[in-house]
């Protein structure tokens, strides 16, 4: 009975129509071979091999549900810079409405690997970011935008990196038009290291999808003793990332817990995106544990690969024998 309803969640991904809202990121890895140390200073030498662009935050969840869904939807604002031309040479199979803001800078991580030998490590990471939230005129055209298409999807994904896009009046609008239109509305955010004042935005949201880390954090926050107490005060369902040990869902008061699919780990960075994104393209309202497993499964696969080859509906099928 497991097997024929994951089979008929995965079936239902051709019709599924799925809008992620949230803060795009451009991971740029610059893949080096170690040559040596310079003569004059203690300096890493290397040599770059090559290059590769892969879309991050927001940005990867849209990039994730565009391997099982046809054309997902994906709203962001950003810099109106040079960088901002990253996001069309990885847009992948999204419809992507993007806002230009003058006010800020796109998000932009650079990554240096260095190889020697069989190990390779990140020897260095440079940031351009801009924390402050966007000008009232991209967030209401990111508003209208969100209002127009919302009659058109299954549900609606809050995928916040604390970067500025998602604000109060974003936040709000997105309940409120979900609420009118009786449409799911699943978020997730990074813990900001100054507050966690944030968690009251999403009082209401139909699921918010924490780590364990976060969660402790939020439940301490909160003064809730328990997932179940800490669900009842945000009136929202919840969903816990446990890793290699699975998730847990708490659905309506009701537990479900699924464990990890068994993987070799190559690369866990962007698993709770990968995660989040087969999750919201499953119906997880109505199969809980069913869709769970196909969220695992997905990371599993995620995890295991290089990010300059992701995985494909194929892949998720084999790894799910049906």
């Amino acid at each position: 009975m497991e097997k024929e309803i994951i089979k008929n969640i995965v079936d239902q991904f051709a019709t599924t129509k799925v809008c992620v809202i949230g803060d795009s990121i451009i991971d740029i890895s610059y893949n080096c071979e170690s040559i040596g140390v310079s003569l004059e200073t203690p300096t890493l030498k290397a040599k770059l091999n090559d290059t590769t662009i892969t879309p991050g935050g927001a940005f990867g969840v849209a990039a994730n549900l565009s391997q099982v869904i046809n054309n997902p939807y994906f709203i962001t604002v950003v810099g109106a810079d040079d960088q901002a031309v990253h996001l069309s040479s990885v847009s992948h199979n999204l419809i992507l409405q993007k806002i230009y803001d003058s006010t800020k800078q796109t998000t932009v991580k650079r990554r240096y690997w260095v190889s020697r030998g069989e190990s390779k490590y990140k020897y260095f990471q440079l940031n351009t970011e801009c924390k402050k939230d966007i000008s009232s005129p991209c967030e209401q055209q990111l508003i209208a935008t969100m209002t127009s298409l919302i009659s058109h999807v299954d549900c609606m994904v809050l995928s916040d990196y604390r970067n500025g896009v998602l604000t109060q009046n974003v936040i709000s609008s997105v309940l409120a038009e979900s609420k009118k239109h009786n449409i799911p509305v699943i978020i997730n955010s990074q813990i900001s290291s100054n507050s966690l004042e944030r968690f009251y935005d999403f009082v209401g949201c139909s699921l918010l999808i924490l780590n364990e880390e976060e969660c402790e954090k939020i439940k301490a926050f909160f003064n809730c003793g328990s997932i179940i107490h800490l669900a009842d005060r945000l009136k929202c369902d919840l969903c816990i990332t446990q890793g290699s040990r699975g998730s847990t869902l708490i659905l309506k008061g009701e537990v479900y817990y699924q464990k990890a699919f068994t993987t070799k780990v190559v690369d866990t960075c962007g698993a709770g995106d990968s995660f989040l994104a087969i999750l919201a393209a499953s119906n997880v309202f109505k199969y809980p544990s069913e869709s769970l497993r196909v969220a695992n499964a997905w990371a599993s696969l995620f995890v295991s690969t290089s990010k300059d080859s992701v995985p494909t509906l194929f892949d998720l099928k084999k790894k799910l024998k049906i």
